[in-house]
């Protein structure tokens, strides 16, 4: 393959490389240049305490550093998941949490890609999930013993996070070292034969420096599936981490991630021809004793806040993070020979086998300054700053022989007897160099204008040594931007519209192929109409909005050689976002969401794709939570998640010509809480109350349960 022509590099980029092999960081400056005094602003908010009601389900800021704007004010549909609703749920992973956000369904792993994979308005995002701001890609399943908060921006959102994101990003917000002492914790244990320990001690530490307080939270879990065989989570997690200044104008914050996990993998059960296959719920076609995903999570982040002055605030941040994985992973198959009609009892699943490892790195850095001003009448909440980015992965795939054959309805439980050889090995490294300006404009008391503009440069190389040699190369620059117009006819209420846009390079996921090496990235954007309300002195929050995404430019195969990708294709995704969470009383809490997204290929080369819906994007999601104080003990809580019918492959089956196909399903949930002393609550959950069998994640070749009816015990304490 011809190695394209190097062009010549921006001079942020280079920059940003020194960085990345070693410079000193830039906060050596802001060292020299602000003191220790303490801050006196009433607006600064303290690290570790985020800007939301104790307790309650009402989140009114997000963290992003780069916008840090109250939610009432910004033109975009935001949904932020609480720590008490991750409490109250008793939700241990971070696809539970997603569940309880509309517009988002779940997809299943795939060839050497495992962990969370999610769709957000009909879009892809496995690779728009962020910790803390920063891209957090690694192929693994998430826990939640260290979030914060969970917060889901809808729609593109380059200019604050960079490449992909057409449908919306994910961002997990990290405990962080607080000024006030905390002792919590859980135990749990439940009918899945979960075993579940977690702990979280925030102190003060002078011993570590003035001001210095440092925080610990911990996990350990085992658990089952519900209604699956086989199948089986083993993980252990910690974070550390330590902040010095907190309270004062300058604020350091030095943190470390772990989480390993051994896990006995789940494909679930295959498709025969356009649907499930008819089988007990209970079928496990993979080898108990030989299947596997070990992966381990090891995240670095330095994070440094100064105050320059009243108005001026200079944020820096830099990540070091290493993802490793190990699998050997059973997906059943009905071979495409099997006709329409054969009776099912004679029907054999290949045993396809997925095995291998891979190590992804990712080295982030990035600096920006936040000001406030005004010109004239006008005042400006502005932002300027730059990211550097550098990523690798090696992933090394085996491909299998002698793997034995089963049954359909009846699989075998035999040891594994497979033969791997070598099939690919890879090298791919990307490098980003992003430069970005924000500006809130507060033209008068009802009305704000935002705009925001990101540039960046991506450098992505790919050099497969196996099964043959292959080394592949692009450079791209793209520009992202976003405009918003807010009007507050109130100060609890808004009304706004915006435009925003993004885009997907070939190498989103470090997988530069022959076949989209000469692709530009695909181009997207939004408009977006909506208001929002605060009501009940801010505790309940209201938000709706009308929405249209198009992907204008999407990869389809070439007409000339199908082998390659071209950018003639045309994705469209259109419909509304309603959400209400907040307190409706003193006693009465919800949480809930509906999202109608009708999305739809408008063009595409493949002649049969034209008209269908995107896979994985259901028309209609939705989920209501809710809980109430019956008396100063007992608290009780229930809710429900619905998903309508979802495309898993826009491919038709070969036996059949039909499209393969899931069915929706609206799954029931309880909770009652009893507060034994002032510090300790017992807490039992109910999960699939109706103990229905349905299809949570989907893929074009496997399809996963979700789980059973379980139950779960925990005892929280929060001294």
């Amino acid at each position: 393959m011809k190695r394209m022509k190097t062009p010549q590099r921006p001079l942020f980029l280079l920059l940003g490389t020194s960085l990345l092999t070693g410079a000193t960081p830039l906060w050596l400056w802001a060292e020299e240049n602000t003191t220790a005094a303490p801050v006196t602003m009433p607006e600064v908010q303290v690290q570790g305490q985020q800007e939301k009601q104790a307790g309650t389900y009402n989140s009114k800021i997000t963290s992003n550093p780069k916008t840090a704007t109250p939610i009432l004010d910004t033109p975009q549909s935001t949904s932020v998941v609480p720590s008490q609703v991750i409490q109250d749920q008793g939700m241990t992973t971070l696809r539970d949490v997603l569940h309880n956000v509309s517009g988002i369904s779940v997809a299943a792993g795939e060839g050497g890609n495992q962990g969370d994979s999610i769709t957000i308005r009909g879009f892809n995002a496995r690779t728009d999930i962020f910790l803390d701001g920063m891209r957090n890609f690694g192929s693994y399943y998430r826990d939640t013993f260290n979030f914060e908060q969970v917060e889901v921006l809808k729609g593109p959102a380059a200019t604050s996070f960079g490449r992909g994101s057409t449908g919306g990003v994910v961002n997990q917000v990290s405990k962080a070292p607080q000024i006030d002492p905390v002792t919590a914790g859980s135990l749990s244990t439940g009918t899945d034969a979960t075993l579940r320990a977690t702990m979280d001690v925030n102190r003060a530490a002078p011993s570590l420096g003035d001001n210095a307080h440092a925080r610990i939270n911990m996990v350990s879990h085992k658990s089952e599936v519900a209604g699956r065989q086989a199948a089986e989570s083993r993980r252990f997690g910690f974070a550390p981490s330590v902040s010095w200044g907190l309270g004062t104008a300058k604020r350091t914050t030095l943190s470390f991630f772990k989480l390993s996990a051994n896990d006995i993998p789940d494909y679930g059960i295959p498709f025969l021809h356009d649907k499930p296959a008819p089988v007990n719920r209970t079928n496990y076609y993979g080898f108990k004793n030989g299947n596997y995903l070990n992966t381990d999570v090891n995240i670095a982040t330095l994070k440094k806040e100064d105050d320059l002055s009243d108005q001026t605030k200079l944020n820096q941040q830099l990540r070091v993070a290493s993802y490793k994985r190990s699998f050997l992973i059973t997906e059943a198959r009905v071979p495409t020979s099997v006709l329409v009609g054969t009776p099912i009892e004679t029907i054999t699943v290949t045993r396809n086998q997925l095995g291998g490892e891979a190590t992804d790195t990712s080295l982030n850095y990035d600096i920006n300054v936040n000001t406030k001003f005004n010109t004239g009448t006008i005042d400006h909440n502005f932002t300027a700053g730059f990211e550097a980015i550098k990523e690798t992965s090696n992933p090394t795939r085996l491909t299998y022989t002698g793997v034995p054959s089963t049954s359909l309805l009846d699989p075998s439980d035999v040891p594994f007897t497979g033969t791997g050889t070598l099939n690919t090995k890879i090298e791919a490294t990307a490098i980003t160099g992003a430069v970005y300006v924000m500006d809130t404009l507060k033209l008068s008391e009802r009305w704000e204008w935002t705009e925001q503009i990101r540039y960046d440069y991506l450098e992505s190389n790919s050099e497969q040594s196996a099964p043959t040699t292959l080394k592949l190369s692009r450079y791209d620059n793209m520009l992202s931007s976003r405009g918003g117009l807010v009007f507050k006819p109130t100060p609890d209420g808004s009304i706004y519209a915006s435009y925003a846009t993004s885009f997907n390079p070939s190498v989103e996921q470090l997988s530069l192929s022959a076949a989209n090496q000469n692709a530009d990235p695909e181009k997207s954007r939004v408009i977006e109409v909506g208001t929002k309300w605060n009501l009940l002195d801010g505790d309940l929050s209201l938000s709706s909005a009308v929405f249209q995404t198009e992907k204008e430019n999407a990869r389809t195969p070439s007409v000339a050689d199908p082998t390659v990708n071209v950018l003639e294709g045309k994705h469209k995704a259109q419909g509304i976002d309603l959400e209400v969470t907040g307190n409706l009383s003193k006693s009465w809490q919800i949480f809930a969401g509906y999202t109608y997204a009708d999305s739809e290929i408008v063009e595409s080369n493949t002649a049969a794709e034209v008209g269908s819906r995107l896979a994985n994007a259901p028309l209609n999601t939705g989920s209501i939570w809710s809980t109430f104080q019956i008396n100063g003990k007992w608290q009780i809580g229930a809710g429900v998640k619905s998903v309508s019918e979802r495309i898993a492959s826009l491919t038709p089956d070969v036996a059949s010509g039909l499209i393969k196909k899931v069915e929706g399903y609206h799954v029931y949930d309880a909770m009652a809480k009893y507060q034994y002393a002032k510090d300790i609550s017992i807490q039992m959950n109910f999960y699939n109350l109706e103990d229905k069998f349905y299809i949570d994640g989907i893929h074009s070749g496997h399809l996963v349960p979700g789980a059973g009816r379980s139950a779960l015990l925990t005892a929280n304490f929060n001294f």
